[in-house]
């Protein structure tokens, strides 16, 4: 199954949240046999509103975005491990269907 996630980190000095985040994210879909298609790292943007997470409030996110190929049962795992990632904000995953995948490539 083809998703994309979406996930804003906490801003910290030369997006450190935001590399180690993506690596985790990567290592923990490839480790599940799954294939990263893209990543992309959309920089620092103010939020919309002040989010709190991990009991802290932020205005300033470093927004990143993944596509990548897994299992639904390995998807599962992933997003409990992501949700559960003090460096992250918020997370956003949807899973594409294959229609709408081939128009895009």
């Amino acid at each position: 199954m083809l998703y994309e996630l979406v996930g804003i980190a906490s801003v910290t000095p030369a997006h450190a949240a935001a590399k180690q985040a993506v690596t985790q994210i990567g290592r923990m879909i490839i480790g599940n046999r799954g294939v990263v298609r893209l990543i992309e790292c959309w920089r620092f943007k103010p939020l919309p509103q002040i989010m709190k997470a991990q009991q802290k409030s932020y205005v300033v996110g470093d927004y990143f975005y993944m596509k990548f190929d897994c299992s639904p049962g390995a998807q599962g795992e992933i997003m409990r491990a992501v949700q559960a990632d003090p460096r992250l904000i918020r997370t956003f995953c949807v899973k594409l269907n294959e229609k709408s995948s081939k128009t895009l490539i």
